[in-house]
């Protein structure tokens, strides 16, 4: 089964640091429930693991993440979490990909970075990355 995820479903959830209907902010996504299921989003993504480690399902690949990673979950994806530790501690950004378009600068090589991400989910941060 696969549910749809919009940003109007997590805009109340629990622990919502911030959301505007635009933008949803949460700085403890790791208590929010979930069922297990795939689930097909129609926001932007942007996920930081602060402590722990998990395995979640993106596109029918399995990645693995753990402390100091970035997870970027484009609109239109098909994702599933998989598992994570006890001492898991994830912060979520989540924004209305409509709404960014009109804010994006346009480049020659965007689709190619746009393409990369896609390909290339998790992005393991430096310290000093992740420190900033």
């Amino acid at each position: 089964m696969v549910s749809i995820l919009s940003l109007k479903d997590i805009t109340n959830a629990p622990l919502t640091a911030y959301s505007d209907g635009n933008i949803f902010i949460s700085n403890n996504f790791e208590n929010i429930e979930h069922d297990g299921n795939t689930v097909k989003n129609e926001v932007s993504v942007i996920a930081l693991c602060l402590k722990g480690k998990g395995t979640v399902q993106i596109n029918d690949r399995t990645y693995s993440y753990q402390a100091k990673d970035m997870i970027f979950i484009s609109p239109n994806s098909l994702f599933k979490p998989i598992n994570t530790s006890e001492d898991i501690k994830v912060r979520l950004l989540s924004f209305d990909a409509k709404e960014l378009i009109h804010k994006i600068v346009y480049t020659n090589d965007l689709w190619k970075k746009v393409s990369f991400i896609r390909a290339n989910p998790i992005c393991k941060l430096s310290d000093y990355q992740y420190n900033v």
